[in-house]
């Protein structure tokens, strides 16, 4: 009987969880193992830090391994926008305007319509976020500046978060770490810091956390940390589960940062999948199914923790 539950343990943490992840959840003591296992079948390279902002349990794997950002920089631009909105810096209800020098492909709606188009500088920002638009993120830059985030970054301990430049366009200021992580680097760790301090309300202040943390909840992006467990098979929500996120992505990475809202605690999880050679533009690209699966075994673990299932 011992082999017979290690044959299925394994074929749960190996295969089966890949296929149906709501049927395999991890005993407390498994966690570590069915991370590893995930992670191993994967034939890239992930970095990640996971915490229970109840119970104050941390799971990290390399979290101070910097990685490139992708559009998960765009967090930090958010964030330094309410900052210089509740400095009155800038006005949220300012005006920003479409123009062809900050039109860049990717990611986004704006840069199929029409030069000249007004947007507030909240709409831009939260176009930046639910649609990872590249276009309002150049507009959001150019209003905040990337100096200004740095320093913010550097002011709320997350030390090695940087914005290089504008996305698609040539960086202010070159270097050999500019050249290496592109857009923005940063680690797992830094995120998680991040991720708890709007938690706690510690960025800005309450009001202005919860405001960031509403242009979270609105990400159209699902296929990472919610796919498996704030959805079902119909794409409903299911147990009143809510995920704050935000997505990255290139052509060889993949990205998802976010807090978990249950009726059992909040869970902060920041999931970074290089190296992948699945370079397919699609919800089943092989990186985001891993960050999906490595999310959905966290999730479990971090239930179980609180309600002993």
């Amino acid at each position: 009987m011992r082999r017979l539950g290690t044959a299925l343990w394994l074929l749960c943490a190996i295969g089966w969880i890949w296929v149906f992840p709501a049927r395999c959840a991890a005993a407390p003591n498994d966690v570590q193992a069915q991370l590893q296992a995930i992670i191993g079948a994967f034939k890239g390279h992930v970095t990640l830090a996971a915490k229970n902002l109840k119970t104050g349990e941390t799971i990290e794997i390399r979290a101070d391994e910097k990685v490139q950002t992708a559009s998960v920089i765009k967090l930090p631009i958010l964030i330094e926008t309410f900052y210089q909105a509740r400095q009155n810096q800038v006005s949220l209800d300012s005006y920003v305007i479409l123009d062809k020098d900050n039109r860049v492909p990717g990611s986004g709606i704006l840069q199929d319509l029409s030069d000249g188009l007004i947007l507030t500088l909240q709409d831009a920002a939260t176009l930046m976020i639910v649609l990872s638009d590249n276009t309002a993120t150049n507009l959001v830059i150019d209003t905040v500046g990337i100096g200004n985030v740095n320093a913010r970054m550097q002011s709320l301990g997350a030390r090695n978060t940087k914005l290089f430049k504008k996305v698609f366009l040539p960086a202010p200021q070159t270097s050999e770490e500019q050249k290496k992580y592109g857009l923005g680097v940063t680690t797992a760790a830094d995120m998680l810091h991040l991720l708890e301090m709007l938690a706690r309300g510690d960025v800005v202040d309450r009001a202005g956390s919860d405001a960031v943390i509403a242009i979270l909840k609105k990400q159209r992006d699902r296929d990472g940390i919610p796919r498996y467990i704030s959805y079902d098979d119909l794409g409903q929500n299911t147990g009143g589960v809510e995920v704050a996120n935000k997505t990255g992505a290139l052509d060889h990475v993949r990205n998802d940062v976010g807090l978990v809202f249950t009726k059992h605690g909040t869970y902060a999880l920041a999931i970074f999948a290089g190296d992948s050679p699945d370079t397919r533009w699609t919800a089943d690209n092989a990186a985001t199914l891993t960050i999906a699966r490595i999310a959905k075994v966290l999730f479990d673990h971090f239930e179980e923790s609180q309600t002993g299932r």
